[in-house]
This record gives C-alpha cells, sequence and structure tokens, in this order.
C-alpha cells in the first residue's frame, strides 16, 4: 500500500480542523518545521505516523487544546510545556507580566529586597516570563516564589523553571497561605530580622495571580476549555471567590507587618466593578487602576498599598 504524502494527509485533515493546526500537528508528528512540510509536500508519510496524526486531527476535531497535543505552547516569546494538569496560557495574560515589567521600569522601588509571589502559578509561565525579563533591574535583589496547590501542576511548573533556567521557589498550598510559613510572616520579628531585609527598610512583595475567574455557566458553554483542568478556570460566587480570600490574606499581611504590595490580578470583563467594590471593603486605603487589554476590555486590575 503506497504511503500518504504531507499533501494528501493535510487536505484531509483541512475538511475537519483549522489549517493551521493541521499543520502544526503534522510537524509535530514528523518533528519538522511547517516550512519543511512546505517544501517537501509530496513526501511520503511512515504508516505508523500517519496514523498517529489522524489520531491527533480527531482529538483536535474534538475540541481537545492543541497546546496538549503537541505538549508545548509559547507564552511572551517563550515557550512553555503543557499538558492536562495546568492551564494552557493565554495570550491576554501576558497582560500580568507587561504591566509588572511597566512598574519596575518606573524606577520608583526603593533599593532592597524584593519578593515576586505568582499565585496559582500552574505552568509557571507568569513569574518564569517576568524573570526572564528582568535583567535590566540588577540593582533589585528579588527573590521569586509561586504556590498552587496541585502538586501535578507545580511538577510542571519546576520543569519549566529549569527549561528556563530561573530561580523560582514552588510552594504547594491555598494561595498566600505556604508563604506565610516560609517567609515566617506571624513571627513578630518579621521585617526587623536582617535576614528578611530588615532594619528601616520595608520589605516589598509584588503579587501576580490568574485565579480561576470564570462561572459554572461560562465553564459548560465553552467546549474547547472543558479538556483543561476545572479547578484552574471556575470559581464559586460569580468567579470571585479565590480573589476574596486573597484579599482576606492581604488585608492581613499589611494589619500586621511593614509592606509595600503591589498586586496584579487577571480577571473576567465583567467582574471589575464587583472586584473593585471588594478591593475597598478589604483594602480601604488601595490605590486601584484597571488596565484594558488591545479590544478595550477590562482585564487586569492593579493594586498598590
Amino acid at each position: 500500500m503506497p504511503q500518504n504524502t504531507v499533501q494528501q494527509l493535510l487536505r484531509a485533515a483541512f475538511k475537519r480542523i483549522d489549517q493551521l493546526d493541521a499543520e502544526v500537528l503534522l510537524a509535530h508528528v514528523l518533528q519538522r518545521s511547517r516550512e519543511h512540510l512546505s517544501a517537501h509536500s509530496d513526501r511520503g508519510v511512515p504508516a505508523p505516523r500517519a496514523k498517529r496524526f489522524r489520531h491527533l486531527v480527531r482529538r483536535r476535531e474534538e475540541y481537545a487544546p492543541l497546546a496538549y497535543l503537541v505538549g508545548h505552547k509559547e507564552f511572551f516569546g517563550l515557550d512553555f510545556i503543557v499538558n492536562k494538569d495546568v492551564l494552557v496560557p493565554r495570550p491576554e495574560t501576558e497582560m500580568i507580566v507587561e504591566q509588572v515589567l511597566e512598574e519596575m521600569g518606573k524606577g520608583k522601588w526603593e533599593k532592597g529586597n524584593v519578593f515576586l509571589v505568582d499565585v496559582g502559578t500552574g505552568s509557571g509561565c507568569i513569574p518564569i516570563a517576568i524573570m526572564k525579563n528582568i535583567q535590566t533591574f540588577k540593582h533589585l535583589n528579588i527573590q521569586t516564589f509561586a504556590t498552587d496547590n496541585s502538586r501535578r501542576a507545580l511538577r510542571v511548573a519546576k520543569r519549566n523553571a529549569a527549561r528556563h533556567g530561573v530561580d523560582i521557589t514552588f510552594l504547594k498550598g491555598d494561595l498566600l497561605q505556604p508563604l506565610f510559613k516560609t517567609l515566617q510572616l506571624y513571627n513578630p520579628a518579621f521585617g526587623r530580622d536582617p535576614a528578611y531585609g530588615g532594619g528601616s527598610t520595608t520589605l516589598q512583595l509584588i503579587i501576580t495571580a490568574n485565579l480561576p475567574y470564570l462561572t459554572e455557566e461560562q465553564y459548560a458553554s465553552e467546549p474547547s476549555i472543558q479538556f483543561e483542568p476545572k479547578s484552574a478556570l471556575v470559581a464559586k460566587n460569580n468567579g470571585i471567590t479565590l480573589y476574596q480570600q486573597l484579599l482576606q490574606q492581604i488585608k492581613l499581611l499589611i494589619t500586621n507587618y511593614p509592606l509595600l504590595i503591589t498586586c496584579f490580578f487577571e480577571i473576567d470583563p465583567s467582574q471589575s466593578k464587583r472586584l473593585h467594590t471588594l478591593i475597598q471593603d478589604y483594602l480601604s486605603e488601595a490605590k486601584v487602576k484597571i488596565k484594558t487589554d488591545l479590544a478595550g476590555r477590562e482585564r487586569v486590575v492593579v493594586i498598590k498599598l
């Protein structure tokens, strides 16, 4: 039986899935570039690889994320390992990285200790992308932490950190809770102990978070996201429960310790008013800005304390 050619396999796939997706999948199966496929469209494809390609096409036709099928996804110009244990990095989440780098570039940060904390890190894409782009802020002593309540997600994040050569301390637990123990924030000596930048130096925290913010209805109405971990997408109370819990923890921090905190939260555009009200309830002294994406949708909340 003659082998199927690259062109024949792609033509059949184009009838079922997006053309770009088909080319990416075949390039993945053959371990070649899409440009190579175009230049060798009449080349035969071995039967086992053709079978593998058709299987991936069927899965993509059933809305399996392309990133899961090929095992990686680009984010902020970097390639990240992804699998079913983590959320697929989204282009809109790059706004958090952009906002953090922009804020740090303003030069208002005091020379001293800065702790970058990514809450609910998933694949680790946010802190890793930030760390890969902060070479210009060498005057700051930046220590980076990332938390997640999923051991499997943390395994993926650790692999990505090693892949990109960045030093991040990964902690298992809910939101900021594991950081409390690690930094001994319940110790009255915190903020004065030289080991934590004590004396007259106030510790500076940058908190980033892309927490689950979809409602059950939003999740159920979108087949394309139902292959991803539901716990990384959906939250109770119209999607804001976890942000409410995070705000409670931040209030505890500023009530008891000398901290300067800047937060960057990704949200659903429909949540901006409710979240702004919550921030006022828990952090009445906070300065709040809502940043819009390229489509003009309110996407990132910036909180300064």
